[in-house]
């Protein structure tokens, strides 16, 4: 029988393809082209000094922005186009916040230039934004503009380059490519100078839940960003850059299970059949993802890091098994993930997500200590494993309580 052009499984197909496009474009640009320029032309200690830097700023930036973008998904049903007020108060406390945060890091690992952190402020700022922003694409479900987005991200992020080469300065790169992402998709289409800061009567509420939803994807997102920033205190840039290109293979994983994870979140309702039917595809794209491209990668990472970082690849080569190891397990955690964000109180998230960073840090310190870099890709893998036995084990109860009520 002949599937229709506009049935649900079309329309989520057709989403998923402009949405893994999208991201495929934007971070495999900066992934494959323009990070391995910068670290060509760039000390290897100073250009891991950068990847330690950026690491903290997306930490804070990403982190927040991306929550209250979550949020208001989440909470679409109970706002009308009616309603607004609410998002941009919390958007300029919680940019505000992240931007501080970030400098007070930046300036702890040893970023001394006032201009350079002055930079970095900026760059922390519009990253929220152009996180947060997304939404607006989301709540319609135009992922086809998201590729467009990409395009002009890209265009901001080669005039960064050009002044990165005149001035020195990294951060215009990220500054004007977030800033053209931010103008496409928050100011042109989804106009949000016309939202007005003013709170309605859901704000306390949406407030509560965006305070315990951030806590849990802090803890979540502090095991992603985290291995730079510890890396660089153990052991210096130079490994930073080390560990960074062992890693990028592991973002070509990326560029196809994070799409998905947004798609999936998009989808998502309240109703518990197609929820159930949505798990279940989740699971099964998660699996096939994951032992697949492992193998594929696994051969393809020799030729693939010796073209971006020949400077790099015998010793990145040495802990790629166990970097794609990491990487296959976060595929099959951020593809079931939106699911649990659903389904699961936001304090059993935060349990989840607490009892992963414990792991992480625990172990991060004791395998070190034994096996150096290795040790430290043994903890990155525990972690995951913490984390997906929990997803599991939340995934069963959450697939009988849909089979009860299906009853």
């Amino acid at each position: 029988m002949a599937v229709k052009a506009n049935s649900p499984r079309t329309t989520f197909i057709r989403n998923m393809f402009f949405s893994a496009m999208s991201i495929a474009v934007s971070v495999g640009f900066m992934q494959f082209v323009l990070l391995p320029l910068i670290a060509a032309n760039m000390p290897a200690e100073e250009y891991g000094f950068m990847l330690t830097l950026i690491a903290a700023v997306d930490f804070f930036a990403v982190t927040f922005g991306g929550t209250l973008c979550n949020i208001r998904l989440k909470k679409k049903e109970k706002y009308s186009n009616q309603v607004f007020g609410d998002f941009n108060i919390l958007a300029i406390i919680y940019s505000i916040l992240a931007c501080g945060l970030s400098l007070f890091i930046c300036r702890a690992f040893g970023e001394k230039s006032v201009f350079s952190l002055f930079l970095i402020g900026i760059y922390s700022l519009v990253l929220f934004f152009s996180t947060y922003s997304t939404v607006f694409f989301r709540l319609k479900k135009k992922f086809q503009l998201e590729l467009l987005l990409s395009v002009i991200m890209i265009v901001g992020f080669l005039i960064g380059f050009l002044l990165l080469k005149k001035t020195g300065f990294w951060q215009f790169i990220y500054i004007f490519g977030y800033l053209l992402g931010f103008g496409f998709c928050g100011i042109v289409y989804g106009k949000i100078y016309k939202e007005p800061i003013k709170p309605t009567v859901l704000f306390h509420e949406t407030h509560k839940e965006y305070l315990e939803l951030n806590a849990s994807s802090v803890l979540k997102e502090l095991v992603t960003y985290a291995d730079k920033l510890i890396l660089f205190q153990f052991m210096g840039g130079i490994t930073v850059a080390v560990y960074n290109a062992a890693a990028i293979v592991g973002k070509c994983v990326s560029l196809i299970t994070n799409p998905i994870n947004g798609l999936l979140l998009s989808h998502l309702s309240n109703n518990s059949k197609q929820n159930n039917h949505l798990l279940r595809i989740g699971w099964g794209l998660s699996i096939i993802v994951a032992f697949v491209f492992y193998f594929i990668f696994l051969v393809i990472s020799k030729p693939l890091i010796n073209l971006l970082y020949p400077q790099y690849c015998n010793d990145a080569m040495k802990i790629i098994p166990y970097t794609l190891i990491a990487a296959m397990i976060n595929a099959i955690v951020a593809m079931i993930n939106p699911f649990i964000l659903k389904a699961l109180s936001p304090k059993k998230q935060v349990h989840m997500n607490l009892c992963s960073l414990i792991a992480y840090v625990v172990s991060a310190f004791v395998f070190f200590k034994l096996w150096s870099l290795l040790g430290f890709c043994f903890a990155v893998i525990l972690a995951g494993l913490v984390k997906l036995c929990f997803l599991t084990y939340y995934s069963l109860n959450f697939l009988k309580l849909c089979e009860r009520e299906k009853d």
